[in-house]
């Protein structure tokens, strides 16, 4: 009669192998999901400067940039109203206006900021051009408005820095600066460089 089973010793040294297998495993599904984390969000601040940058560099580009000032909007929102040489294909008396935007907005009692570049009813200045625009679907699709990752951090004194330099060749060179950042130190900051002709 030979009758073998588990010592007690042999029962306690398999729980502690499985449990060093757990901890293992656990610390590498924390780190994975760390990695997934910061990719995320990584790509949430990349995808908001591109759309940023692409929408207003097009537009300049296509449409040659006449003129950049600072205006207000009717919630004292301190914006940038950028004319365009081309007149509005829907309405050839009007050239193309759009502003570009950083402000705050209460969500569930937290504050979200959003970027927005779009043709826009809300600006008052100057008051016979917005209160006559009709904003057609064709100009609407083109509207940009994009919130920013919760943890980013603004240039709370002014969001928006415009910066006019001239060239070797006496061209005037707007950049448009928006500085963002990430509370590790990450910057990414949306620029954009233009010719005013």
């Amino acid at each position: 009669m030979n009758k073998k089973g588990m010592t007690l010793i042999e029962i306690i040294v398999s729980l502690a192998l499985i449990s060093i297998v757990i901890v293992f495993l656990l610390n590498l599904f924390i780190n994975i999901r760390g990695v997934y984390n910061n990719s995320r969000t990584k790509a949430d601040y990349e995808l908001l400067v591109s759309n940023i940058t692409s929408a207003v560099s097009e537009d300049i580009n296509m449409y040659g940039l006449e003129s950049i000032r600072e205006i207000t909007s009717v919630d004292s929102h301190k914006a940038y109203l950028l004319t365009f040489h081309t007149y509005r294909p829907t309405k050839l008396s009007k050239k193309i206006e759009k502003v570009l935007e950083v402000y705050p907005e209460v969500e569930d009692g937290s504050i979200r900021y959003y970027i927005s570049y779009s043709y826009n009813t809300k600006y008052e200045q100057p008051p016979e051009f917005y209160k006559s625009t009709d904003i057609v679907s064709n100009e609407r699709i083109t509207n940009i408005k994009r919130v920013l990752p919760a943890d980013a951090i603004l240039d709370s004194t002014r969001y928006i820095h415009i910066k006019e330099v001239r060239d070797k060749n006496s061209k005037r060179i707007i950049e448009i600066k928006i500085p963002i950042s990430k509370p590790n130190g990450t910057i990414y900051d949306i620029n954009i460089y233009g010719i005013l002709t």
